[in-house]
């Protein structure tokens, strides 16, 4: 059971992301994070989004992997998204 689970696990392969400074990999991931909290518009998600799926292909990290390792927190990321849609601006945040 606990071998399955590879949330963060580290997945070796030379990449652009790889070979980055350890500093400038937390630097990006607190701007991203931050990102999440300043943004409030349809667009500002979609270009999240493109941007994370972006680092995912430039990781060069399967994508399987990618979905295996969400996989425990499934139910987690869908009630926040839906509880951030509906709940913080009263209605779903497509005009």
């Amino acid at each position: 059971m606990i071998k399955d689970i590879n949330l963060g696990q580290f997945y070796p392969t030379s990449s652009l992301l790889h070979n980055l400074d350890p500093r400038t990999k937390i630097l990006g991931l607190f701007g991203f994070m931050m990102s999440l909290f300043i943004i409030n518009q349809g667009w500002g998600y979609a270009a999240v989004t493109g941007f994370a799926l972006a680092m995912v292909a430039l990781s060069r990290v399967p994508i399987a992997m990618v979905v295996r390792s969400l996989r425990p927190i499934l139910l987690i990321l869908v009630f926040t998204v839906l509880a951030h849609l509906f709940f913080t601006t009263g209605r779903v945040w497509v005009e």
